[in-house]
């Protein structure tokens, strides 16, 4: 009688024992997965930062392109002019300040881009010469209506 409920027993704490486990692995897998999605179900993964990093993108060509050795960034709708400074912060796609960005500096195929070349101060007599260039960027997405608003000035020395 004592062997059967012994035996009896060690089945339920085994059974126990397995439920356990089970909820604990469930639990473990749940909060990892929770952990790997949590921008998508908590609706935290906001569709801004995309149109961050292209902002930042196109600050970098900018930033390359004037430490390259011509040191001109190229204005107007086709790139055809040199760029000159306009502290007009609404330049428009006509005018002289308008940067000309190559399509595979952004996603063009979700956001509009404007960036303007702003100011450039120069101070040849100071100890190390330098040069200041100011720029506004904005990345628009049209779709979402989000956008980004970048203003940012550049030393070269």
């Amino acid at each position: 009688m004592l062997t059967k409920f012994i035996a009896k027993e060690c089945g339920m704490a085994l059974i126990t024992t397995l439920l356990l486990a089970l909820l604990g692995v469930s639990l473990v897998v749940g909060l990892f997965y929770i952990s790997k999605n949590m921008g998508s179900i908590f609706g935290i993964n906001s569709r801004y930062f995309q149109e961050l990093e292209d902002a930042k993108s196109i600050a970098n060509f900018i930033a390359g392109t004037i430490m390259s050795a011509s040191r001109d960034l190229e204005c107007g709708i086709n790139g055809s002019q040199i760029c000159v400074p306009n502290p007009v912060t609404d330049c428009n796609s006509s005018s002289a300040s308008f940067i000309h960005l190559p399509s595979d500096v952004y996603d063009s195929s979700h956001h509009t881009v404007k960036a303007c070349y702003l100011f450039n101060f120069e101070d040849p007599d100071a100890v190390v010469p330098f040069s200041l260039h100011g720029f506004w960027i904005k990345v628009n997405n049209p779709q979402t209506g989000e956008s980004v608003n970048l203003d940012f000035v550049y030393k070269v020395q």
